[in-house]
């Protein structure tokens, strides 16, 4: 997840970066794309390490903290069910980071690039025949769209927080209704 969803981000930004720059001007050279993809890629790599060193719970104590009464049908025997200790370590707190914060901005250079291509084929800018041009067009509304797809992702996350907060809200409220009617 970490290392997947936010590259990807972060490489469809930088591939429609590319693709206009190259539409514009002339390629460039070998070399300078495998340097440039190397250094784009150097902080996903760094924080999936860091990640990777996330202090996580020992599977027992975790199974007792998702489930503390022990109510065997929520995980199976044969199911290992862990987790991180503390979302805010300094390992894992970038990571989290690293999965939502890319999102949006990359989002937002994907449609401006994506208008600055959709508008130099309209004007004629490019050396292409006016068939291609269009064929160009139309290909770049089907990647435009194609790419945001993703974003629904975000969307994802913000139900589940939303979930969470329910749910936990009314776990508090279970909490306290069995604590309140054990003092009597």
């Amino acid at each position: 997840m970490i290392h997947g969803h936010a590259h990807y981000c972060i490489m469809l930004a930088v591939c429609f970066s590319f693709r206009y720059y190259v539409m514009l001007n002339q390629p460039p050279s070998i070399r300078f794309t495998i340097a440039a993809v190397i250094v784009i890629y150097l902080p996903t790599a760094i924080i999936f390490y860091l990640f990777s060193q996330t202090p996580i719970f020992d599977p027992a104590i975790a199974r007792e903290i998702l489930d503390p009464d022990g109510a065997s049908h929520m995980f199976p025997s044969d199911v290992i069910v862990t987790g991180v200790v503390n979302i805010f370590d300094p390992y894992c707190f970038p990571g989290l980071i690293w999965i939502c914060a890319p999102c949006v901005p990359c989002y937002m250079v994907i449609q401006f690039v994506g208008r600055l291509m959709y508008r130099s084929l309209a004007a004629n800018i490019s050396h292409m025949s006016d068939k291609t041009r269009s064929i160009h067009r139309e290909i770049l509304q089907g990647l435009i769209c194609q790419a945001c797809l993703p974003a629904f992702y975000s969307f994802g996350i913000t139900l589940y927080i939303i979930r969470e907060n329910i749910k936990q809200g009314s776990r508090e409220t279970v909490c306290r209704e069995k604590k309140f009617s054990n003092t009597f």
